[in-house]
């Protein structure tokens, strides 16, 4: 080949940019032909080929590095989460360098939380490499944030270990590391860091170009953080506004419902009209209840949301528990610190209402202690109280907790409540808790000093009538429940169309009717399961007429000291049912008491009918049981003892002449013969009258 030919090839290699081994082989012919001036400037040209290809190379390199770094500032501008620029950094890292895993660690402000990414890798990052970063970190602080890097990683001695980070560069199977502080002002906050599976040397112009790419991704991530940050600033704005914009429509609506609270009292139906505008202003169901429980008011729902968007309103659900009181004193001390177990914003979309047992016992809590009663359920009893008479309670539920201007507001309806049933009771005449009522009861059950004009007085303005028979109960709790008792005896007083009185250590209920057990039965079926401890209840009667009230009490107190002393607290009995034991063991014998309580029917019709059929009852016990002895004894016939019988049985019932109750019977005529031999009078035995 002529001078000229390898001129020309020369050229056409710079032309084509070839390879640098198509100059290796021209300069390898120039230099066979010998060492004449003509060669060697030949071969001098070819090395200047190579350098000038070689420089052209870098150049275009360094376009195609630029070009790379621009798109990866667009695309890090483009990003607008976290996410998003985790991804970017570590895709442009690989492709920067040519690289086969990317891997980014930094501390994001405010908590400094550890964030990290890897792409590329064929292992799972070890949890415990946070150490590893804190370390690269400090290292790359000590280098004043310029770029290190290692073309064999493990095999080079240079490099301070880490057992953590050289196990993850032993899986990976990665030789060449290169790693470049993120950061700004001097202020390493993470690393950036790209690895090849090959041994591999890094030049400056690619270390250069990662370092540049670094500081646009660092200042990509506080850019990043700074939108993070006004977001953040801006939701909190948001929600402070969102908040005073509920407090302020709070306000409003607590406001409106103070005015129209004023007329709803006023109302025809002030109760319901009470409730309603109560219910909008807590958006909540709110119920008015009677002294003994029932409902006045309808529970409705509410026209307006709840604020928690639970929806809800007082239902028949079930609630667990019995509740909790907050405040002392009275209802108006009520605190809401109780109602912080639910705020605002938690409610749940199928909230429980309590069953009626459980609002029952609450009832009693919250008159008992005269304070606001919470259930496990939100659900609010207030207590409706004027003076010394309770008169019922409200009921606030589907409301996740009143705050203290609500519990004002609460309060302020249940006092106008009170006033208002107050009203009604003292316009009505109310029942037996009524103003007065009571004092006229307490006379009754006295008794003693008044004359019976007078009791027959105070009997007519109780409305009680002198001819119906009427049953007296005594309810002997234990000393910590005597309260909740008097509080349930007011109710069950009124729904029993009776009268109540609240004494040292028992209640007395006045009550219609001619079953003495069946009342006593009654009452602590009912009371039992509201007290924390047992209860003795005793009854007597029945008898009628005011006169009869004093000793009927009497009779009942000593009936419960009987059950105490035979059984313990928590006996259910009669005077009728405890027979001669009653008398026994009472305080003071009443003989006169038990026999009336046994004969008293007969007695009564003999007086009436001018018969002797106590007589009659004693032949026949005398005799055996014998209808035939017992007219031998009477000088009647037989078929006359026989009907005799027959009318003492529709007296005082089936099962007079079978144990027990006949031992009853011949006791109580056994101490009437031995009280009228001891008077100077002998009951007759003689021939009866009629049958």
């Amino acid at each position: 080949m002529s001078v000229d030919d390898q001129v020309l090839a020369l050229l056409r290699l710079l032309h084509e940019e070839a390879p640098m081994s198509r100059f290796d082989e021209l300069e390898q012919g120039v230099r066979g032909k010998g060492g004449d001036r003509r060669a060697a400037g030949l071969a001098e040209a070819v090395g200047m080929g190579r350098r000038i290809r070689l420089a052209s190379g870098q150049r275009r390199a360094r376009e195609a590095g630029l070009v790379a770094l621009v798109d990866a500032a667009r695309d890090l501008t483009a990003a607008r989460d976290q996410e998003s620029l985790l991804d970017v950094i570590t895709r442009h890292t690989r492709r920067l360098l040519g690289l086969d895993v990317a891997y980014l660690s930094f501390r994001h402000p405010p908590d400094s939380t550890l964030v990290r990414a890897c792409v590329g890798g064929i292992t799972p990052l070890p949890p415990d490499l946070e150490g590893a970063d804190d370390a690269g970190r400090r290292g790359l602080e000590r280098s004043q944030g310029a770029p290190v890097w290692s073309p064999d990683y493990l095999n080079d001695e240079a490099v301070t270990r880490d057992e953590t980070l050289d196990d993850l560069v032993r899986r990976e199977g990665l030789h060449a590391i290169a790693a470049v502080s993120l950061g700004r002002h001097g202020t390493v906050h993470g690393t950036l860091a790209g690895a090849s599976r090959q041994v591999r040397y890094f030049t400056p112009e690619e270390i250069s170009l990662f370092a540049s790419f670094a500081d646009l991704a660092a200042a990509a991530i506080d850019r990043v953080a700074a939108v993070d940050r006004a977001r953040g600033e801006a939701a909190a704005r948001a929600a402070e506004r969102a908040r005073a914009e509920a407090v302020l429509d709070r306000t409003r609506r607590l406001w409106r419902a103070q005015i129209e609270l004023a007329p709803a009292a006023l109302a025809d139906d002030a109760p319901q009209a009470l409730a309603d505008g109560l219910g909008r202003a807590l958006r909540a169901s709110v119920q008015i209840r009677d002294a003994h429980g029932e409902p006045l008011t309808d529970a409705r729902d509410t026209d307006e949301p709840d604020m928690d968007g639970t929806g809800s309103a007082y239902g028949t659900g079930r609630a667990d528990g019995t509740g909790r009181a907050y405040g002392t004193g009275s209802a108006d001390n009520a605190s809401s610190a109780d109602s912080a177990d639910a705020s605002p914003g938690t409610g749940s979309p199928a909230a429980r209402h309590p069953d009626e047992t459980t609002l029952r016992a609450a009832a009693l809590d919250a008159h008992a202690g005269a304070v606001t009663v919470v259930l496990d359920d939100g659900t609010h009893v207030v207590p409706l109280i004027s003076g010394t008479d309770r008169l019922g309670v409200l009921v606030l539920a589907g409301h996740p907790g009143p705050d203290e201007d609500e519990l004002l507001l609460l309060q302020g309806a249940a006092a106008a409540c009170a006033q208002v049933l107050a009203r009604r009771g003292a316009a009505g005449a109310a029942g037996p808790a009524g103003p007065g009522r009571q004092e006229l009861f307490e006379d009754l059950l006295v008794g003693t000093s008044w004359s019976p004009r007078q009791l027959a007085d105070r009997a007519a303005l109780l409305g009680l009538d002198p001819t119906a028979p009427h049953v007296l109960v005594v309810a002997r709790p234990d000393a910590g429940e005597r309260t909740r008792t008097a509080v349930w005896a007011t109710s069950y007083a009124q729904r029993g169309s009776g009268h109540r009185s609240e004494r040292d250590d028992h209640v007395v209920l006045l009550l219609p009717g001619s079953d003495a057990s069946a009342a006593a039965r009654a009452v602590a079926a009912e009371l039992e399961p509201l007290l924390s401890g047992p209860v003795t209840v005793g009854a007597a009667g029945p008898e009628r007429g005011p006169q009869a009230v004093a000793r009927l009490h009497a009779r009942a107190v000593r009936c419960v000291e009987a059950l105490t002393a035979l059984h313990g607290p928590g006996g259910v009995a009669s005077t009728r049912d405890l027979g001669f034991l009653g008398m026994l063991l009472s305080a003071d014998h009443d003989v006169d008491g038990f026999v009336r309580s046994v004969l008293g029917p007969v007695l009564r019709y003999d007086a009436q009918r001018l018969t002797d059929l106590a007589a009659t009852m004693s032949a026949y016990f005398e005799a055996g049981g014998s209808p035939t002895g017992a007219a031998r004894s009477l000088h009647v016939h037989p078929n006359t003892v026989t009907r005799r019988l027959e009318r003492i049985t529709e007296l005082l019932g089936a099962g007079w002449q079978s144990l027990p109750r006949a031992l009853d019977v011949q006791l109580a005529l056994r101490l009437r013969a031995v009280g009228a031999a001891l008077t100077g009078g002998a009951p007759s035995r003689g021939r009866t009258r009629g049958s």
